[in-house]
């Protein structure tokens, strides 16, 4: 029955408002019914029986101050009167009927400014298709957070500053340019070079904790495709600037007396670009061993303390094939967001080198003396300190994997670290971006994360599911800062745990999946700041046997420019560093095509326990992406209705007695 609170909550209602939100309920549900297993012209469609005057206006302000944006409908259609059954419910047949008579598809709606023209283009080189309306939500057709950072990262290389939580709250192109101009830079002290010593960051204490082998040598490795035949003197030029300006590519990293701290340097002249010319090589194949050779020569000789942590290795083929271009980058100072910041810097820097211009970069927002400052002020917060019983229950509900030999292993060898992949058809891969999220209202990561609960559960034979989740770790819901444009190490490593059965129906497990997603506190950076941050640390040990995290969208460069780029990590870590999983997996679509990497310890798994996990993993994402496009009605849930403090079963009582 529905709680006493939620009862009164309703009575106190005015008769409008009571009517809204029935209407809203209803409508929303019987208007996807037709659109639900559509793709790009999905649209919630409400219809308004006006008891008097009615305003417009007034009515989209009402229902965005009450509802996420991508729950406000579109159209907003008048009728005379709701059509209902004999029984006095909503007669939804009658409803479609209205529908097909008066929505028709979606039309693009161009641009009417320059901000907007901008904007558009930044999205669609982002989303990689067009054209983009702008009246699309960004949400609906494919946007992540991840891509949210890109598109933020484009708009300020151009003078737009848009904040992370904007795009959040202003989802379509059209509304989000009423908020924005250009020119609107940052402050000089943002801009400014940084240096001296910073506390090291929470992910950065977890690396120190855990990698005692070979520190020195776990690297992001990036291959550069540079159309352009570019000096050395150009690259390097552009490489400097990028040192001078982003801090954290002038990191160093020295222990005393058995802890790590970090130090910002300087600008100067160091060797951050190497070049190798291959002389003595008669064929293309001798000259890749020899690179593959110089590149792991490089890395082992790297230093923490001394060495240029960021740097550009120009292979000079000499006509025998074309050059080659690698970034070599220390993870302590990057993460996969910030390469999509240095490339589109490297871009920007390079055409200002092609028309002799003077290399000016995107404006920082805050710097990492900030974020330095704003852990330090989480740490000490009465927020973050209420977050420590979900940690603690997270991490008590361990569960073991099962092994085929060997024993069990705090650490495993990067050697014996073994990959397999899992690579879904274009047709799945599009409906699992798009189509399938439509009737829970999921986002993609979601959909994919119960699958692989699906899967962890057949496998360990166990209902309880456990394993450490990453995410970007650039908060969208801290007004106060605005790490979106800073390169450096941010990724949030947090532990999760789900429970499921066979018994329980697909839809309660996607249910409680994007529920319990989307009340992780502090979308997980808590975790690590009370770790290593405060005194709580030693109520938060033990690391989960899987990791699992979603990389979002890395698309190829679709803007015709000079500049691609793809990840070569083959050889990016030394081979004795230690992985402190049993099973890591990746995950991320590539030119809109879902890619699964699963790296797992041979020490203690046979490829034959990993193959049918990959096919259980597959099989699972399919039956669910098949539940999803089958399903005729939209479900909801509570966190699509954050304002009403409600919860499922009040909820489906509601929509119920409609």
């Amino acid at each position: 029955m529905m709680n006493e609170k939620f009862k009164e909550r309703l009575e106190q209602l005015s008769d409008l408002d009571r009517q809204l939100l029935g209407i809203k309920l209803s409508q929303i549900i019987s208007a996807q019914s037709d659109s639900i297993n559509t793709s790009s012209a999905n649209r919630l469609v409400a219809y308004v029986e006006p008891k008097a005057e009615f305003d417009m206006n007034k009515m989209v302000s009402y229902l965005k101050g009450r509802l996420p944006g991508y729950m406000i409908p579109s159209p907003i259609i008048l009728v005379d009167k709701i059509p209902r059954l004999p029984n006095g419910k909503i007669d939804q047949n009658s409803l479609r009927a209205l529908q097909n008579s008066n929505f028709k598809k979606k039309e693009i709606q161009e641009p009417r400014t320059d901000l907007e023209q901008t904007l558009v283009k930044i999205w669609e080189e982002v989303m990689n298709f067009s054209p983009i309306s702008i009246e699309d939500n960004f949400f609906e057709i494919g946007g992540d957070s991840i891509l949210s950072i890109q598109i933020i990262a484009k708009a300020r290389g151009m003078d737009i500053i848009i904040k992370p939580n904007q795009l959040f709250e202003h989802q379509t192109i059209a509304e989000l340019s009423a908020f924005l101009d250009y020119n609107q830079g940052p402050t000089d002290q943002a801009d400014a070079i940084l240096t001296g010593e910073i506390a090291l960051t929470p992910i950065q204490d977890w690396f120190f904790e855990t990698h005692i082998n070979a520190p020195n040598y776990w690297n992001h490795v990036i291959k550069l495709h540079i159309p352009r035949d570019f000096t050395i003197a150009e690259l390097k030029k552009v490489i400097v600037g990028l040192i001078k300006h982003h801090d954290a590519l002038r990191l160093c990293f020295m222990e005393e007396a058995d802890t790590w701290k970090a130090l910002i340097r300087t600008p100067k002249s160091e060797n951050n670009v190497i070049v190798h010319t291959l002389h003595g090589f008669t064929n293309k194949k001798g000259q890749e061993i020899e690179i593959q050779r110089i590149l792991r020569m490089n890395q082992a000789e790297l230093s923490l303390d001394s060495s240029p942590l960021f740097r550009l290795l120009y292979f000079d083929c000499l006509g025998l094939q074309d050059d080659e271009h690698y970034l070599i980058a220390h993870h302590l100072i990057i993460d996969h967001v910030s390469w999509n910041l240095i490339i589109e810097d490297l871009k920007r820097g390079l055409k200002q080198s092609q028309n002799d211009l003077d290399i000016r970069f995107g404006p920082k927002i805050a710097n990492l003396k900030d974020w330095s400052v704003f852990l330090d002020k989480l740490a000490s917060s009465e927020k973050i300190i209420a977050e420590l019983p979900y940690w603690k229950e997270q991490l008590t509900r361990r569960v073991n994997v099962p092994i085929d030999k060997g024993e069990r292993q705090k650490f495993y060898s990067e050697k014996h670290a073994s990959l397999n992949q899992i690579k879904l058809n274009r047709t799945i891969s599009t409906a699992l971006a798009e189509t399938a999220n439509l009737p829970y209202n999921t986002h993609t990561d979601e959909l994919i994360i119960a699958a692989f609960i699906m899967t962890m559960t057949e496998w360990t034979k166990n209902s309880i599911v456990q394993f450490g989740m990453e995410k970007h770790g650039r908060p969208s819901n801290y007004a106060e800062i605005d790490v979106s444009g800073t390169i450096g190490w941010f990724t949030s490593f947090f532990p999760v745990s789900f429970q499921y059965t066979k018994e329980e129906t697909l839809a309660t497990l996607i249910r409680d999946v994007k529920e319990q997603m989307r009340n992780i506190p502090s979308e997980g950076i808590g975790f690590g700041i009370l770790k290593y941050k405060t005194d709580h640390g030693e109520q938060l040990q033990g690391d989960p046997e899987v990791i699992f995290n979603y990389l979002g969208h890395q698309n190829k460069q679709n803007d015709n420019s000079m500049l691609s780029f793809q990840y070569h990590n083959a050889l990016a870590r030394h081979p004795e560093s230690e992985r402190s999983f049993i099973i890591e997996i990746n995950s991320y679509f590539s030119d809109k095509i879902l890619h699964v990497d699963i790296w797992y310890a041979t020490e203690v798994l046979e490829p034959k326990t990993i193959n049918i996990f990959m096919d259980n993993f597959q099989n699972s994402i399919s039956e669910i992406i098949q539940h999803c496009l089958s399903k005729e009605e939209k479900d909801f849930t509570p966190s699509d209705f954050p304002e009403a403090n409600i919860n499922q079963e009040d909820l489906d009582n509601l929509l119920t007695n409609l």
